[in-house]
């Protein structure tokens, strides 16, 4: 009886080594290792200079691997240089902290391996010689890829100087933030005009600021933010009431009102500017004039990694909460955004 069973195990084992057949490789569509242990990101990492960086080409994706869940499938996407190949993952072996992961390709026949090694400090060992797919490389899981610099590669290293502009003038369309129920994502600038009330967050550096009495100040290396909130003086301007709804203000100065629910506003924006080293802006009264209620403790500084400032205050009595955000690049403002957020 032990015979017999040595000799089938024997025949598992060696049935395995022809990973093309499928009879003679019969691997169950379960996953060994608890796929809540693997980190679900890798990213390629680069020797320059004796040190290791995350590279990013001007001209292709920096090699990548994503696990996620679909339909209760585990997908790996492997994105390296034009290509993202898709493919279903049967299993995860363990051994020794070294991985081996099968998949059913996407492209080609038989299954695919790919042997993770050397795993220590969020740095891992990835080859896999498959026919569609060949690499032989250094990753570093999600964990781990803020404790690595990141260089990008110049734009005109690969392109010619005229669509680099181009891509430049595409880049200060679009954000990386984080929208309602933690999906973090890359959207427009129409795209925050039409749905702001799904913003959540945006995912750029925040800047602190302090308090003292009616004036914000936030100051660091790059620039020095001023806001002023002042009390609102109804002698200096021109009200409008509904002629249908006794004592509903409508308008001010003949312009449209944000933050009141048809009462007189309490408080205004009086100013706010950006002093910079050489320069400062100071913001239009247009930019202004229609915002009430400022609640200054809400506001939310950013600085992208391209140097724009992005200013989002949370302004209310109340009842009329709105949203306002600013995105200033090159001492100028790109844009003005205002939404019912709340």
């Amino acid at each position: 009886m032990k015979k017999i069973i040595l000799y089938i195990l024997l025949l598992t084992i060696l049935g395995c080594t022809n990973s093309n057949s499928k009879k003679e490789c019969n691997i169950k569509n379960t996953i060994d290792y608890s796929i809540k242990q693997f980190p679900n990101k890798w990213e390629k990492l680069t020797k320059i200079d004796s040190e290791y960086v995350i590279f990013k080409p001007c001209d292709e994706a920096n090699s990548n691997f994503s696990l996620y869940q679909e339909n209760k499938i585990w997908i790996l996407a492997h994105e390296q240089g034009h290509e993202t190949y898709f493919d279903t993952l049967i299993k995860i072996v363990e051994r020794n902290n070294d991985f081996t992961l099968y998949l059913k390709p996407e492209y080609g026949k038989g299954i695919k391996q790919i042997f993770i090694t050397s795993y220590k400090n969020n740095v891992a060992h990835w080859k896999c010689d498959f026919e569609t797919d060949k690499f032989d490389e250094y990753c570093v899981s999600s964990k781990g890829i803020s404790q690595y610099k990141t260089i990008k590669q110049p734009c005109r290293e690969c392109w010619d100087e005229h669509i680099c502009n181009e891509k430049e003038k595409e880049l200060d369309q679009y954000f990386n933030v984080k929208l309602y129920k933690d999906i973090d994502t890359i959207v427009s600038i129409n795209y925050l005009e039409t749905d702001l009330i799904r913003l959540s967050d945006f995912n750029y550096q925040r800047k602190s600021f302090d308090i003292d009495e009616n004036k914000l100040i936030s100051e660091n290396d790059s620039f020095k933010l001023i806001i002023e909130s002042s009390k609102f003086d109804t002698t200096k301007h021109s009200l409008s009431f509904s002629s249908s709804h006794k004592g509903i203000l409508e308008r001010i100065d003949n312009h449209k009102i944000y933050g009141t629910d048809g009462n007189v506003p309490v408080r205004i924006i009086k100013n706010i500017q950006i002093e910079y080293a050489n320069d400062t802006l100071i913001f239009p009264i247009n930019e202004i004039e229609d915002l009430y209620e400022p609640n200054l403790e809400l506001t939310r500084i950013y600085q992208t990694n391209n140097g724009r400032i992005i200013i989002w205050m949370s302004n209310s009595d109340g009842a009329g909460g709105y949203y306002v955000i600013w995105i200033i690049k090159n001492y100028k403002i790109q844009k003005r955004i205002i939404g019912y957020g709340f």
